[in-house]
């Protein structure tokens, strides 16, 4: 057994071997990248950050943010806990220079929502504030300092998005994780539990589901997913309260189909385009199979369409499966076997795309499987007119990725995205399928290794048994891609405001990952019982009714004067028992007048009140200006 710093170079060397195949690649795109730009003079956008940090850390007041911190006296960063290490301390010049003449900055950000590591995205350097983490230059500590000088950390006690049920439910169910996984105490220690500030009907609901095969476990989550869209339905939602959320595109783009298919109005953008479909995209690698260029790429992705279809979906899947999943064949010599046994090729190239694409779906029962995209690639390549496959496939490598599938209300859908294209967003129904993964292995990036593999980082395959024998550095990732897990399913399960429906979708064989396995233990600390060893439930079912159709059925007793301002918004005098409050109105008043200042020299702060005269007191507005200037 190896063991030290030549086990562990072995033990990566081991690795790479498996993936020896995409570090070449990898290799090659490097090289080939960094010839382009060369050539080309041209910069990636990416670079930017480590040019503006080479200038800065030359000198700590640089000319390039001279007019700039004349101009800017306050900066607000958002998001924080998802900002990269450089983007950060490339900004410390501009705020230093801000707190040095009595101005402000603002840093918000919650280390629980912090998702985007992988586009790195540091959360540590959140939780170190006013340190410095990680100072990349020697400039740094005369920064640290100022930060140290005027830092004031300010927790947000209420929840001003979700009903009560809702936050409690959240309440608990991250602090008992916190109790059982020590990872999370960096970022779930502090500010973790909130106090609900609104008074509205809210509804928790937990739901296991078990399925075999992934195909298996698919369908049962879009399933499941259409039951609670009907019953939210009939509940008086609207489909535009109700929004799905998944983990990535892939489930996402299940469900969209799904729900379309069963007549339901669905808004998204990934998850509807007609590339993303399996079907669609074996039409369109059958027209690239018949032009010599692309021949050989086409066939190998007509192979992986293939074995994405549902085996049940195809008259012929008993006699190609064994040609699918055929050993030591390439898929060339796969693709031609199969589709020879089911045409000649000759006649296949007298073909037009339509007379193609028909042949296609009717021998592979494409309508089975996403009728909706099938349909919309018909339409799409009817529009074309007698085009040969060739000359679509030509318009189509330019425009294909831009063909969505029509959705009939794409104002008033349900929503269907990502937890990361939730972030930020509330929604009065979420509905979040979480598809449990097994944990056979793990995708690794290893930094820092170029005398290994000449390169920055290189993709790893690391199983639990191979990362006991690796560096640190390896455990500490899986520590870290842990609390990744647990964040984004703290993003998804705070985007509700009424519901929020949590199905849990697992194999049958329970073999599942560490988070998957402790959230199972917890869900069952935190109800005495399982309904039918399936379903818990929190908060009581109610018939929703929008907040804005009590306001506007209510009658008021004071009298109000509606005042268009520039940017057409309708406001009113509102009391606070008609549920807006004084300082909301007020709050958005200050933010339309700012909006219309153009030009921080010519600015009229009387006349901009002028037109709110009749909404607010005297008082108010002398106050209200006093923010403004």
């Amino acid at each position: 057994m190896w063991h030290g710093p030549e086990g562990q170079v072995y033990q990566v060397q081991k690795l790479l071997s498996k993936e020896w195949y995409k570090v070449r690649v990898l290799a090659d795109l490097q090289h080939y990248g960094f010839e382009a730009r060369e050539e080309e003079g041209k910069v990636m956008i990416a670079d930017f950050n480590r040019s503006i940090f080479e200038i800065i850390r030359e000198n700590p007041a640089p000319f390039i943010f001279e007019k700039l911190g004349e101009w800017y006296h306050h900066f607000l960063f958002d998001e924080f806990q998802d900002t990269s290490i450089l983007q950060w301390q490339n900004f410390l010049p501009l705020i230093d220079n801000a707190l040095a003449k009595g101005k402000k900055s603002l840093v918000v950000g919650d280390g629980k929502q912090a998702i985007y590591r992988w586009r790195n995205g540091e959360v540590a350097q959140f939780s170190s504030l006013p340190q410095i983490y990680k100072p990349m230059s020697e400039t740094a500590h005369l920064y640290q300092s100022a930060l140290r000088r005027e830092f004031a950390a300010e927790e947000l006690e209420y929840n001003w998005r979700s009903a009560r049920e809702v936050v409690d439910f959240n309440n608990e169910l991250y602090s008992t994780l916190l109790e059982v996984m020590p990872e999370l105490e960096d970022e779930y220690s502090k500010g973790l539990k909130q106090k609900p500030a609104r008074d509205i009907a809210g509804f928790v609901s937990v739901e296991r589901l078990e399925a075999g095969t992934s195909i298996e476990r698919e369908a049962l989550a879009s399933a499941a997913v259409l039951e609670k869209v009907h019953a939210c339905l009939e509940d008086d939602f609207r489909p535009g309260d109700i929004t799905v959320l998944t983990r990535g595109n892939k489930e996402a783009q299940k469900i969209a189909e799904y729900l379309v298919q069963n007549e339901i109005s669905v808004v998204t953008a990934e998850a509807l385009k007609l590339n993303n479909s399996a079907a669609v995209r074996l039409i369109i690698s059958l027209a690239g199979v018949l032009h010599e260029s692309t021949r050989e790429i086409h066939k190998a992705n007509f192979i992986s369409c293939l074995s994405k279809l549902d085996p049940k979906s195809y008259p012929h899947y008993d006699t190609i499966k064994p040609l699918i999943f055929w050993k030591d064949k390439t898929s060339s010599v796969k693709a031609n076997v199969i589709i020879n046994k089911l045409a000649p090729l000759g006649l296949l190239e007298s073909m037009t795309m339509y007379e193609l694409a028909e042949w296609a779906v009717k021998s592979f029962n494409l309508t089975a499987v996403n009728p909706s995209f099938v349909d919309a690639i018909l339409n799409v390549i009817q529009s074309r007119g007698s085009v040969s496959p060739h000359e679509f496939l030509e318009w189509w490598n330019d425009r294909g990725d831009r063909q969505f599938v029509d959705s009939s209300d794409a104002t008033g859908g349900v929503q269907v995205m990502t937890i990361h294209k939730s972030k930020g967003l509330e929604f009065p129904v979420v509905i979040y399928a979480m598809m449990v993964k097994q944990d056979m292995s793990s995708d690794f990036w290893l930094e820092g290794r170029e005398d290994i593999t000449g390169l920055p980082a290189v993709p790893l395959k690391v199983s639990a048994s191979s990362a006991k024998k690796l560096t640190p550095e390896f455990l500490e990732e899986r520590k870290r891609q842990l609390v990744d897990d647990v964040n984004a399913n703290y993003v998804a399960t705070t985007r509700a405001v009424n519901r929020l429906h949590w199905l849990f979708v697992r194999s049958v064989n329970r073999m599942q990952n560490e988070l998957a396995a402790t959230l199972e233990e917890v869900f069952a600390s935190l109800s005495k019982s399982w309904v039918d060893d399936q379903l818990l439930e929190f908060g009581t079912k109610q018939k929703f009714i929008p907040e804005m159709d009590e306001e506007d059925h209510a009658e008021s007793p004071y009298p109000t004067q509606p005042i268009r301002t520039n940017k057409n918004i309708l406001l009113e005098k509102v009391k606070a028992d008609r549920g807006i409050s004084e300082e909301s109105l007020q709050g958005t008043t200050i933010h339309d007048v700012l909006a219309s200042i153009k030009q921080r020299d010519h600015v009229d702060i009387d006349k901009l009140f002028e037109r709110y005269a009749p909404v607010f007191s005297p008082e108010d507005i002398e106050a209200m200006k006093a923010h403004v200037t």
